[in-house]
């Protein structure tokens, strides 16, 4: 697939981030509770991917080398409930955008750092004077978004 389609799945599914967030603060408030929020919508994730693997009939891996695997390979479901329990902490307060553009600056400023050195075996992409500008504008936004 062109490169230009994946741009644009990554630009529907950061809209959906915030569609997601709404939601997920309004779910919050029905159950009075951020971690009930977190956990329904977690579970409901859960379902609908055991829906897709069923409708596309993916066979269960072998976990048999699972033990050999570095300890990290197992942080995503947890980085992944993090984020959506902060989400659903923060939006209120700070509104959709502001939560939105902060959590884009913290996701970039990691990703110009794996990228750098390379980390859990992604290309290595050296930080460049133009890659610090773009992070630096995307925490200017911030700025801009916070000031009223």
């Amino acid at each position: 697939m062109p490169q230009s389609v994946y741009l644009l799945l990554a630009l529907a599914v950061g809209a959906g981030l915030a569609f997601q967030a709404v939601i997920n603060a309004r779910l919050s408030s029905a159950l009075g509770s951020p971690l009930w929020a977190a956990l329904v919508q977690v579970f409901v994730g859960l379902v609908f991917l055991v829906l897709c693997l069923a409708l596309v009939r993916q066979p269960v891996p072998a976990f048999s080398g699972a033990g050999r695997l570095p300890w990290w390979i197992w942080t995503g479901g947890a980085i992944g409930a993090a984020f959506v329990l902060s989400v659903i902490v923060t939006t209120r307060p700070l509104g959709v955008a502001l939560m939105v553009a902060s959590v884009v600056v913290g996701q970039s400023v990691a990703a110009l750092v794996i990228d750098h050195y390379g980390w859990f075996g992604v290309d290595m992409h050296r930080l460049s004077p133009l890659r610090v500008v773009g992070v630096v504008l995307l925490f200017a936004g911030v700025v801009l978004i916070r000031w009223r």
